[in-house]
C-alpha cells in the first residue's frame, strides 16, 4: 500500500510534470511561429519601405528634369519675347525719328529762309546794319531769351515724339498681342 501510495503521488508528480513539459513546448513552439513572423513581417516591410524609397527618388528625379525643362522653356520664351520687344523698339524709333527728322528739318528751313530773306533785304539798308549791331551789344540777353525758348522748343519736340514713339510702340505691341490671340484660337 505504501508503494501504491508512493506510486500514487509519483504518477500525480511525473504527469503535473510532463503537463508542464507538454504546455511549454507548446509555449515555445508558438513563440517560435510569432518569432518567425515578425521576421517576415519586418522583412516584407523593409522591401516596401526600399520600394517606396525608390518611387519617391524616381518621382523627385523626374518632378526636378520637369522642372529644369520648363524653366529652360520658360527661358527661351523671355528670350524670344525680349528680343521681339527689341525689335519693335528700334523699328519704332527709327520709323518715329525719321518723321521728326524730317520735320525739324522743313521747320529749320523754313526759319533759315526767313533769316536769309531778312538779312538780304537788310543788307541793302545801312541803317538796319547798324540798328542791329547796336542791338546785338546792347541787349544781349533778348539772345539768351532767345536761346533759351529755343531749348525749351527742342524739349518740348523731343518729349512729344518719346510719347509719339511710346505710343506708336503701345499700339503695335496691342496689335501683335490681338494677332497671337486671333491665332491660338
Amino acid at each position: 500500500m505504501i508503494n501504491n501510495f508512493i506510486d500514487g503521488i509519483q504518477g500525480k508528480v511525473i504527469a503535473k510534470t510532463l503537463d508542464n513539459l507538454s504546455k511549454e513546448i507548446i509555449r515555445w513552439k508558438q513563440e517560435k511561429k510569432i518569432a518567425a513572423m515578425v521576421k517576415i513581417a519586418e522583412r516584407e516591410r523593409r522591401i516596401r519601405e526600399a520600394e517606396e524609397s525608390g518611387r519617391r527618388q524616381a518621382e523627385e528625379i523626374i518632378r526636378r528634369r520637369e522642372d529644369f525643362v520648363f524653366k529652360e522653356a520658360m527661358g527661351v520664351h523671355q528670350g524670344t519675347v525680349d528680343s521681339w520687344l527689341m525689335s519693335v523698339i528700334n523699328e519704332t524709333v527709327d520709323v518715329t525719328a525719321k518723321e521728326q527728322s524730317t520735320v525739324e528739318l522743313s521747320l529749320r528751313s523754313q526759319y533759315v529762309n526767313k533769316i536769309i530773306d531778312d538779312l538780304e533785304y537788310k543788307a541793302n539798308k545801312p541803317q538796319l546794319i547798324i540798328k542791329d549791331l547796336l542791338h546785338s551789344y546792347m541787349l544781349p540777353q533778348v539772345q539768351r531769351e532767345i536761346a533759351k525758348k529755343g531749348f525749351q522748343r527742342d524739349n518740348k519736340r523731343f518729349g512729344n515724339a518719346v510719347n509719339k514713339v511710346l505710343s506708336h510702340l503701345g499700339d503695335k505691341i496691342k496689335k501683335d498681342v490681338q494677332k497671337q490671340d486671333i491665332f491660338k484660337k
